[in-house]
């Protein structure tokens, strides 16, 4: 939060369950930007049915100091604990991490290539609250956030998860193409064109706000996390923007990278103590 109270910075978390614990994890860009740390922050934990786009009925968590269990630079991933009060929350859904990390590793990165060609692809989406989505009205001291999910095209994933070696860690990269926009209806077509509208301005970030969000593989039963957003970049074409190339850290690494840290162990003895 600003120190007018209006929001100077956001991104986007979810919920998994790791070792047997609840977690929050986003962008590690997002949670230790510089000059945030002490401000106060906002969790808003949209209702799990988004009518048209637009999040109303927000529960929303209040505090200072987000508690980072653990973090990689590498990996652009930050894994805090949640607000008091919301792990024992009613409705909310902890995604199972561990499942999600085999199912990318024994699944996704097997039959992918397979099964993307010109006219047919995985089920990914890209989940996340847009700044391009994001409505305020300074008059009456209000702000609207809201969610759309971006449907994408994957265009790069190594067969073998990470070694952990090295000094970069590969990323999956994807594709949300212009023309999608197409794909939608009512207020939610809207939201798509104004990201459109978004991909072509010089002065905008095309892909705000979904910075930490997950990338998800809809499968026969049921979502699966298989990312975390780390940016998008815009391309544009002779008619005017094409697509946004969206680069994200694979679900699996990250998994595998924070269980094997002395952080995330350390952490688990001072849970069973």
């Amino acid at each position: 939060m600003g120190d007018d109270g209006f929001v100077q910075a956001k991104g986007t978390a979810f919920f998994v369950e790791i070792d047997g614990q609840k977690v929050l994890v986003t962008a590690r860009h997002v949670a230790l930007a510089e000059g945030l740390q002490d401000r106060e922050w906002l969790l808003m934990v949209a209702p799990r049915n988004v009518e048209h786009g637009v999040v109303t009925d927000a529960e929303v968590f209040r505090f200072r100091g987000l508690q980072v269990v653990w973090e990689s630079v590498l990996l652009d991933v930050a894994v805090l604990l949640p607000p008091d009060g919301l792990i024992d929350a009613e409705g909310y859904i902890f995604l199972p991490g561990e499942r999600d990390a085999r199912t990318t590793t024994e699944w996704v990165r097997k039959i992918w290539r397979e099964r993307t060609s010109e006219t047919t692809a995985l089920p990914i989406f890209v989940l996340g609250f847009p700044n391009f989505g994001h409505l305020v009205d300074r008059a009456r001291g209000t702000e609207q956030p809201s969610a759309l999910p971006m449907i994408a095209y994957l265009r790069q994933l190594d067969d073998s998860p990470w070694s952990g070696m090295g000094r970069f860690a590969p990323q999956m990269s994807m594709e949300i193409e212009a023309s999608n926009a197409r794909e939608y209806s009512g207020d939610l077509k809207n939201l798509a064109e104004k990201f459109v509208e978004n991909m072509g301005a010089k002065d905008k970030e095309p892909f705000g706000g979904y910075s930490g969000g997950p990338v998800v593989y809809v499968a026969a039963n049921g979502v699966r996390v298989i990312g975390t957003v780390r940016e998008g970049r815009s391309y544009q074409g002779a008619a005017g923007p094409e697509f946004v190339q969206v680069f994200a850290s694979v679900w699996d690494d990250v998994v595998t990278a924070l269980r094997a840290s002395s952080a995330w162990n350390a952490f688990l003895a001072s849970r069973d103590g």
